[in-house]
């Protein structure tokens, strides 16, 4: 999923990490709901990190996977 302005960082200065952790939660959260499985999202392009996009992946949590966040 690519978010073209986010308001949480669109025209941050280049801070090296990436910081759209509430878009990550929200993100999960829409989608699990919206398909009853749970949902992990990752950042993985960031206005904070130079990309001029910021852009996440969202995959199904199979049973038994680890999270980084468990």
């Amino acid at each position: 999923m690519t978010v073209s302005e986010d308001a949480d960082c669109s025209g941050l200065p280049i801070l090296g990490e990436t910081v759209c952790n509430y878009d990550e939660g929200f993100i999960s959260g829409i989608l699990s709901v919206y398909t009853d499985k749970p949902y992990e999202a990752i950042e993985v392009d960031c206005w904070a990190t130079g990309d001029r996009v910021c852009r996440f992946h969202a995959n199904v949590i199979e049973d038994g996977e680890q999270t980084d966040e468990t």
